[in-house]
């Protein structure tokens, strides 16, 4: 059996594959969320009740849900509309994201401000896709040791040599 590779966001032209690219944006965003709604709960005055607690979840991972997924269909829609896989269909997509954090703090003035801040990351980070650069390196070299792969390590002393060892001679 063929072992299959994760699906990552750029696999596909813009506009092919949107609910695959929704997925993949969703779940950092949704953990995100959520601890952020713990660090709430956790470090602010308390909630007296679980609908309370459960209020504080929504509150903040509902509309960072929201956002990443505007962001996500609106510039796919924007690329199978025009039919151009451009910094445009991200302008759209993360002017749309910046309404929905407008409209969640209640204020045009954080919306406006979001619109401008989301456009300007969607236009670099798709300017940098475009051109092959990497704003944040996809490799971690020190994940043996300083990361949750570390337990995955082999960290005994004197390690089992490959089963096929010689010693040269024939």
């Amino acid at each position: 059996m063929a072992e299959s590779k994760p699906y990552h966001y750029f696999d596909t032209p813009e506009g092919e594959d949107v609910f695959k690219k929704l997925m993949v944006v969703l779940k950092p965003v949704a953990l995100t969320g959520i601890a952020m709604a713990t660090v709430n709960v956790f470090c602010f005055p308390t909630p007296k009740s679980y609908l309370q607690i459960f209020g504080k979840y929504a509150y903040f991972t509902l509309p960072l849900v929201g956002a990443a997924s505007a962001f996500v269909v609106v510039s796919n829609l924007g690329a199978n509309y025009r039919q151009k896989d451009d910094k445009l269909n991200w302008v759209a997509g993360a002017i749309a994201a910046g309404g929905i954090v407008g409209a969640w703090t209640r204020s045009t003035q954080v919306g406006s401000a979001a619109c401008m801040a989301l456009t300007l990351a969607a236009v670099l980070k798709k300017h940098a896709v475009q051109n092959g650069w990497s704003i944040i390196p996809e490799e971690n070299h020190n994940a043996l040791f300083a990361s949750v792969h570390g337990p995955r390590y082999d960290w005994t002393l004197t390690k089992e040599r490959p089963r096929n060892w010689t010693t040269g001679e024939q």
